[in-house]
């Protein structure tokens, strides 16, 4: 009879002994950075494509507001919003497979108890969007604004903004298909 209820006492204690919300945020942090440091050259290629092409885009398109006077400088303005939009779309592609590469690890530590979904799905975000979501538009808006001189200093920021978000949008959807698709082949 003892031995029967030193079990359920256990089990009861291991059920009481799961850690923080915070906790397990922050250690599944730290494993997803760790992960992505293992593997610099994916963050490297991402910040080096955007200063490259914010560099080349600045170079093609350098001070379009000479063209203010004919039609040459609307077309040029929406080329060039066309092919930034369309360059970070391709970018965003790399948020594909984002679940799929660890899903077993993760069906196995969570059905472990190890921690909660909440807490894999935030760390998992919160660490894919700094370095891979944001940091590269901020770049290229950081070099090729100044250089294409679109409507002046004072709009940078709404500009970067609206690059940021479309790529956390874009992003998101690529996610979404991850998701949604049996393999990475298929999304």
């Amino acid at each position: 009879s003892s031995l029967g209820s030193g079990s359920a006492d256990a089990g009861a204690l291991a059920e009481k002994m799961q850690a923080s919300f915070a906790c397990q945020f922050r250690l599944l942090a730290i494993r997803n950075m760790r992960t992505a440091l293992r593997d610099p050259m994916v963050l490297t290629m991402q910040v080096a494509a955007a200063a490259i092409v914010g560099v080349t885009l600045g170079l093609t398109f350098y001070d379009i507001n000479q063209y203010n006077d004919g039609t040459a400088g609307i077309q040029d303005r929406l080329g060039l919003c066309f092919f930034i939009l369309l360059y970070f779309s391709l970018m965003s592609l790399s948020s594909l497979p984002i679940w799929r590469d660890e899903q077993r690890i993760f069906i196995h530590e969570r059905a472990a108890g190890a921690y909660c979904t909440g807490a894999y799905f935030s760390a998992t975000i919160v660490c894919d969007l700094i370095p891979y979501r944001i940091l590269p538009p901020v770049i290229f808006t950081a070099i090729a604004y100044p250089m294409i001189g679109l409507a002046g200093p004072g709009r940078w920021p709404v500009f970067m903004l609206t690059l940021v978000l479309y790529n956390l949008v874009t992003s998101a959807l690529c996610m979404l298909i991850g998701l949604a698709t049996t393999s990475n082949a298929v999304s």
